[in-house]
């Protein structure tokens, strides 16, 4: 089983904490991950993008991706990065999550 590498990891071995925010605050749904949150209310709007951390991730374990949108207009929240089911699974095994 590919584990990741030293980028994603401290001196003490442990996946950085910015790596394992991102997973947990992006939605998985049938091998989807959509890696934008908004946060904020009313003017004060703000989107969260996770999506680099996930690529990087990808990349580190050598896993292809593909990255899509699915709003109906081509908004930030329709944003995905979809992977297969090993590479999903393998990526939940890895954050513990």
């Amino acid at each position: 089983m590919k584990t990741f590498s030293k980028k994603l990891r401290t001196k003490s071995g442990n996946i950085l904490k910015s790596y394992v925010s991102a997973w947990k605050s992006s939605i998985k749904i049938e091998n989807r991950i959509y890696p934008k949150r908004y946060r904020g209310s009313g003017r004060f709007i703000n989107v969260a993008d996770y999506s680099g951390y996930i690529i990087s991730m990808l990349k580190d374990l050598g896993y292809k991706f593909l990255e899509g949108n699915d709003a109906p207009r081509g908004g930030a929240q329709g944003y995905y990065i979809k992977v297969s089911k090993i590479a999903l699974d393998t990526l939940i095994s890895n954050m513990d999550v």
